[in-house]
């Protein structure tokens, strides 16, 4: 047999044909599995809250509301709505104590684009948590808020 002649069944370096097609056809699977067992979350589905909405929440503080702030510890530690939790965003998952139990999770980021906070909620619905809101406008509009209110 020459060098570029291949048995049936075998490669030249050892693997076979049928263990190559399993291979493909597991990781075939796996790909198929995990594009619809992790669905996107659509725009749709995301709700938000105003500072105006939220505030007399906070002024009662509700033990049925909780406030994430999902930025980062360094960015929370600067500067922060008071009563808040920091679990950054790649932190988040189902199951979290922190969570659990409470009526309404209210998640913020930074800006008045606040692209964090929206990915947070998406985030959160995709692990099952159903009573989750993003505040329009971040730590920025509820800076705001309280400077236009005092």
């Amino acid at each position: 047999m020459n060098k570029h002649t291949c048995q049936l069944g075998n490669t030249d370096n050892g693997v076979s044909v049928w263990h190559a097609t399993f291979l493909c056809g597991v990781l075939a699977t796996l790909f198929v599995w995990g594009c619809v067992g992790n669905p996107r979350i659509s725009d749709a589905y995301v709700q938000s809250i105003s500072a105006s909405e939220m505030a007399p929440h906070l002024d009662r503080f509700e033990k049925r509301l909780i406030l994430v702030d999902v930025r980062t510890p360094t960015q929370f530690t600067t500067n922060h709505i008071p009563g808040s939790i920091n679990i950054p965003i790649q932190d988040l998952k189902e199951g979290d104590g922190r969570l659990m139990g409470v009526e309404k999770i209210v998640v913020y980021g930074s800006g008045s684009d606040d692209v964090r906070g929206r990915a947070a909620v998406k985030k959160l619905l995709h692990e099952g948590y159903t009573n989750t809101v993003y505040l329009r406008g971040g730590l920025a509009e509820w800076r705001h808020y309280q400077k236009i209110n005092q």
